[in-house]
């Protein structure tokens, strides 16, 4: 499985007194996945990214790699254990000087899923790193729970909540703690097709500043590719 993606993102002006800048970022995640039984699997998961921040003179890249794998103790019941490792590269402009940071360390990612008749329970713990509005990349420690229920044989809904500390590669100490829910109904048009509607609710804390709160309604129209048999 792989999967691209670019992300360009313009913050209203208020948004630079918070600190949040205009950002355009791509990346390019790749999975391979081996069934070594019914019950179990391995994995590895590579993924790449690179920001652009042109307000701040910042290009942040990252790469890295997951292993892992997949047990299910039940058909109700299953988990998955991953670990791996990360590099991350930034370039900024301060007081006119170009400062360059090139930082390593850990991945891993841990999952419990539980089904009932119609409702899924989920819980995740997980360390990445990922890039912000602040022209920065961070090492994000996380925990996140999530709530689905089959309405319908064609409509979905689910409530992930997530909360993480993260702190700044490179080795500046800045912790921020981040609050995020995002309810969304998904909707199973066809087979092939599908539409999603969401609200996002987010809270930043970081320290020595005040809290930063924002809003989203996201609407996307997905296309999942069918499969093709491969005769061996």
């Amino acid at each position: 499985r792989v999967s691209y993606g670019d992300l360009d993102v313009d913050y209203e002006r208020a948004a630079v007194l918070a600190g949040l800048f205009d950002f355009d970022t791509q990346r390019l995640d790749g999975t391979l996945t081996h069934q070594l039984s019914p019950t179990r699997n391995v994995f590895l998961t590579v993924y790449g990214f690179t920001q652009d921040v042109p307000q701040i003179s910042s290009e942040n890249d990252s790469y890295g790699a997951t292993a892992g794998f997949g047990h299910a103790f039940s058909e109700t019941l299953r988990v998955t254990l991953g670990a791996g490792a990360y590099r991350a590269k930034s370039k900024n402009t301060v007081v006119g000087i170009r400062l360059e940071t090139d930082d390593t360390g850990m991945l891993f990612a841990a999952s419990l899923e539980k089904q009932f008749e119609l409702t899924t329970f989920r819980i995740t713990i997980s360390q990445f790193v990922t890039p912000t509005g602040r022209g920065n990349l961070e090492q994000r420690r996380q925990l996140g729970i999530s709530w689905q229920r089959q309405l319908t044989p064609t409509l979905t809904m689910s409530i992930p909540a997530v909360g993480s500390l993260s702190e700044p590669t490179g080795g500046v100490r800045r912790d921020r703690k981040l609050y995020q829910v995002r309810p969304s109904l998904r909707w199973q048009v066809t087979q092939v097709w599908a539409f999603d509607a969401s609200y996002r609710y987010v809270r930043s804390d970081t320290s020595g500043t005040d809290a930063v709160e924002s809003n989203a309604v996201f609407a996307t129209l997905r296309y999942n590719w069918p499969r093709t048999a491969v005769a061996r």
